[in-house]
């Protein structure tokens, strides 16, 4: 037969306990948001998307936009779609990877305006990387290929 020492069991009853009081790993016991102070600001950290929590998320089958053509233009086609953005007023703007760069269509999907075209003239950009939305729906296009950018009204 053998014999721990006194210490030995004490401390295989205490890791015993520990792990029958510890909570189960299912969906309650998860924490996936840290809040900590640092110097005063509050910091939030995500760890884990919520995703499969009630209420799951679903897709509807009804589109709540569809571009679609002018009477007498072909209906868009976008090549690589970079950026989507709706204003205020209802008007949904688009960042393409083929000229005319950035689109704009009305809340029914119909076309309002484009702008930027290919090339390094005024109101052009050679590779344009990434649409903005600033202060009063105005519209930033940065370039990817020089350090250039530009600055768009709401209405194009």
């Amino acid at each position: 037969m053998l014999r721990y020492p006194r210490r030995d069991s004490a401390a295989l009853a205490l890791l015993a306990l520990a792990a029958a009081c510890t909570p189960a790993d299912d969906e309650t016991t998860i924490q996936t948001t840290t809040r900590r102070d640092s110097a005063g600001v509050t910091v939030v950290e995500n760890h884990a998307p919520r995703w499969g929590r009630s209420p799951r998320w679903t897709v509807d089958s009804v589109p709540l936009f569809a571009p679609s053509s002018a009477d007498d233009a072909p209906a868009p086609i976008f090549t690589r779609l970079l950026n989507v953005y709706r204003l205020a007023d209802g008007t949904v703007v688009t960042l393409d990877g083929s000229a005319p760069f950035v689109r704009a269509f009305d809340a029914s999907g119909r076309p309002r305006w484009s702008a930027v075209a290919r090339g390094d003239g005024p109101g052009e950009l050679r590779r344009p990387a990434v649409l903005s939305r600033i202060r009063g729906d105005s519209l930033v296009v940065d370039d990817g290929a020089s350090p250039r950018a530009l600055l768009l009204a709401p209405d194009g």
